[in-house]
């Protein structure tokens, strides 16, 4: 979606593009994880809150 709002339309393989954006993901969740400040134990006891389903 980002790349739809950022201008002129280029021609792309949507297989690649798909590809990309499912690298570019996984980076930025690694990232979010690697910068976390949050303590293992108060991420458990925040998930034991959380409705089961």
């Amino acid at each position: 979606m980002y790349a739809f709002s950022c201008g002129t339309p280029v021609a792309a393989d949507v297989n690649m593009v798909g590809t990309l954006a499912a690298e570019v993901m996984a980076k930025a969740i690694e990232d979010a994880i690697a910068s976390s400040k949050m303590e293992d134990t108060e991420y458990l006891s925040h998930c034991l809150t959380l409705p089961a389903r």
